[in-house]
């Protein structure tokens, strides 16, 4: 088992990280990241794989972060090193209007930091996400993809 955190603890530090992307803190949002992450992203088939690229992740999703309305938590499932949560999102697009979708996200804890999320998105969401990282995004080092859409 790569944690010892309880489910509390582990939670908690989840809330941390969460509150850190809600208030576009980078530095300390980055405290909650392991040393070797894992962020995944389906089904665009991007792996950041080092600290530089998932802090540039979240410095570019930031305005749409901010944009979003509070998630919809629909269920969450629990395992001894993470969980999973199904979650609602609403946010704005570029016309102005609101879309909501769906998003499975794994979160993965190694010792007492987080070391990785695998999201799944719905098609619409992933394109949306793609256009918001930017292209420049996917030939960072440490961003492996399989396929963009």
């Amino acid at each position: 088992m790569p944690t010892t955190l309880s489910l509390e603890e582990l939670q908690n530090l989840a809330d941390v990280h969460t509150r850190y992307e809600f208030s576009h803190e980078i530095d300390p949002l980055m405290e909650t990241v392991h040393p070797n992450p894992c962020w995944i992203y389906e089904p665009m088939g991007c792996e950041i794989t080092t600290v530089a690229a998932v802090a540039e992740m979240y410095t570019r999703m930031f305005p749409v972060i901010g944009a979003m309305k509070q998630p919809n938590l629909v269920n969450t499932w629990f395992a001894s090193d993470g969980f999973i949560g199904e979650v609602e999102i609403t946010k704005p697009t570029p016309d102005g209007s609101d879309a909501t979708s769906s998003q499975f996200t794994w979160c993965e804890f190694t010792d007492t930091l987080i070391s990785g999320e695998a999201s799944y998105l719905d098609a619409d969401d992933a394109k949306h996400v793609a256009k918001i990282l930017g292209e420049s995004f996917f030939s960072l080092p440490g961003v492996n993809t399989a396929s963009l859409i």
